[in-house]
């Protein structure tokens, strides 16, 4: 796992699927990725280790592609399959940097 400040913090598995997420979707995306953003209970203090997800934002430059869909569900399919209890609790939309305005 990368040492990255945001990670820091965080339970090991949470980072460990996160570092994930944020790769994959970078790999997937190009530069058509804005940024990724973490939201819901881990910014608000409120996350629960045994019940929360990991709920995310990823804003694109330009609306996500049929090439990059089909990228980004393969991603998410095999981050699922990780043996992490966090496989399969990522929660997230992608949206293009107009439609986010």
């Amino acid at each position: 796992m990368r040492t990255v400040p945001y990670l820091a913090n965080l339970p090991p598995d949470v980072a460990a699927m996160l570092d994930a997420l944020v790769s994959g979707v970078r790999e997937a995306l190009g530069d058509n990725l804005v940024g990724l953003y973490v939201r819901g209970s881990l910014v608000t203090g409120d996350f629960d280790p045994e019940s929360s997800d990991l709920d995310f934002f990823a804003v694109t430059e330009r609306p996500v592609s049929e090439a990059e869909f089909d990228r980004l569900a393969a991603l998410h399919d095999r981050l699922s399959a990780l043996a992490n209890r966090y496989a399969g609790h990522l929660e997230g939309p992608y949206i293009s940097r107009d439609s986010a305005r």
